[in-house]
C-alpha cells in the first residue's frame, strides 16, 4: 500500500472534448457520427443525459426525455464488451 495524492481530475478535459464533438455533431443535423469505442454504460450515460454537453442550458425538461426528443443514439458491439457508439442531432 502508498499514501499519495490521486492524479489531477482530467473531466475538464473529457468535458472540453464532449462539447466540441456535440458542436460538430449539432452542424451536421441528421448525420450520424461515431463518438467513439467504449464500454456500453456510456451509451446509456448519453441516452440519460447525464453528458451535459448534448443538453441546452436552463431547459427545464427531465434530461432524458430531452435527450429522447433531440439525440439518438445506438450501438455496435465491437467484442471485449466494447462497443462503437454511433450519435446524432435530431434538432
Amino acid at each position: 500500500m502508498e499514501f499519495i495524492d490521486p492524479p489531477p481530475n482530467d473531466r475538464t478535459k473529457r468535458s472540453e472534448e464532449w462539447v466540441e464533438r456535440v458542436r460538430l455533431m449539432r452542424e451536421n443535423r441528421g448525420e450520424w457520427a461515431k463518438v467513439g469505442t467504449y464500454s456500453p454504460a456510456v451509451a446509456t450515460f448519453i441516452r440519460r443525459g447525464n453528458y451535459k454537453a448534448f443538453l441546452e442550458a436552463d431547459s427545464p425538461i427531465d434530461p432524458a426525455v430531452y435527450m429522447k426528443q433531440h439525440w439518438e443514439v445506438t450501438t455496435r458491439s465491437v467484442g471485449d464488451s466494447r462497443q462503437d457508439v454511433f450519435v446524432r442531432w435530431l434538432g
